[in-house]
């Protein structure tokens, strides 16, 4: 019988959903990484990623066709390796685009209102009214990326009636955006926005396109928003941004280097609110990425193309 193998340890009622839908093939669960990778080679499908996998692949008559993985990034993936080997990979992408645009929400409400502020100030006991209390009404925002997490940030912020743009590769038009412009388009258009949210997956393409030119582009009075990859920001150029007051502040999830170095000067610059990465935590990810592996499933039994989160090895996303 064909195998499935699932290196991620999964709820009862998961389970019982993968083998309801996936008929005609074997369920293995190898949670706790107590398996070889000899034991991975004769499975068609693998849900989970290890360096175990990698030496699966290597192994002559392997059977494996297609690995679903648990993130949305590709960049510590050896994409060349398993283009050579024909392998389909799909990845988690939207699995967490919720949860990282209410959190995108939160930074932006916290600051317009002084949450942060307030929360300091019930510590000591004190009724000083903060100065900053505003709305993110009729604000304008740029959303760099127009993927699954930049759909879900534009759907949360048209609810509090902003105002929502995005640039991608091609000015590819998306619903829900005002207007979407290219790249090239970028440093003419920033001086609109009061927000600038970067989602942007890190390629050969992103890395590091997020510094000077970018910041001595914005609004002096523009936030800066990070919660695609750290590595698209150049941390030293933002922080040269925020230290001259080229921008009025940073929402920052994500860093070149994680955990984020205790020297780092954006621990305690004053105008830096960050977080360590937990932007795509959500009790609801196992589920969205089973759901969305069935249904490419039921293209893959059918001898149809996968679609949905197949990663484009040219385009390394």
């Amino acid at each position: 019988m064909k195998k499935i193998v699932s290196l991620i340890p999964l709820g009862e009622d998961l389970i019982e959903k993968i083998k309801a839908r996936t008929k005609g093939f074997e369920l293995v669960i190898y949670p706790h990484k107590d398996y070889r990778s000899e034991d991975l080679a004769d499975a068609e499908i693998i849900l989970g990623w290890s360096s175990k996998v990698k030496e699966a692949l290597k192994i002559e008559d392997n059977q494996i066709k297609w690995i679903q993985i648990w993130y949305a990034g590709v960049d510590r993936m050896p994409l060349e390796f398993l283009e050579q080997k024909n392998v389909l990979l799909t990845n988690a992408s939207g699995a967490n685009a919720p949860s990282i645009a209410q959190q995108v929400m939160g930074m932006l409400l916290c600051d317009v209102r002084s949450l942060d502020e307030n929360l300091l100030n019930q510590r000591e006991s004190n009724w000083d009214i903060p100065k900053r209390l505003t709305e993110v009404t009729e604000k304008n925002m740029l959303i760099l990326g127009t993927g699954n997490i930049a759909k879900a940030i534009c759907k949360y912020a048209t609810a509090f009636d902003m105002n929502i743009y995005g640039v991608n590769r091609t000015d590819r038009q998306v619903d829900g955006f005002k207007e979407v412009y290219d790249f090239n388009r970028l440093k003419k258009v920033l001086k609109n926005f009061d927000y600038v949210v970067n989602t942007l997956p890190l390629t050969d393409e992103t890395e590091g396109m997020v510094g000077k030119t970018v910041f001595d582009s914005m609004r002096k009075d523009a936030y800066y928003v990070s919660v695609g990859r750290g590595g698209t920001t150049v941390e030293g150029e933002l922080i040269d941004a925020l230290d001259n007051d080229k921008i009025a502040g940073a929402f920052l999830d994500v860093f070149a280097v994680e955990p984020l170095p205790a020297e780092s000067p954006l621990w305690k610059h004053s105008k830096v609110m960050l977080s360590p990465h937990t932007s795509g935590i959500t009790d609801y990810y196992n589920e969205r990425i089973i759901n969305s592996f069935l249904r490419n499933f039921e293209c893959y039994r059918d001898g149809k193309d996968i679609e949905e989160n197949l990663v484009d090895y040219k385009r390394q996303y």
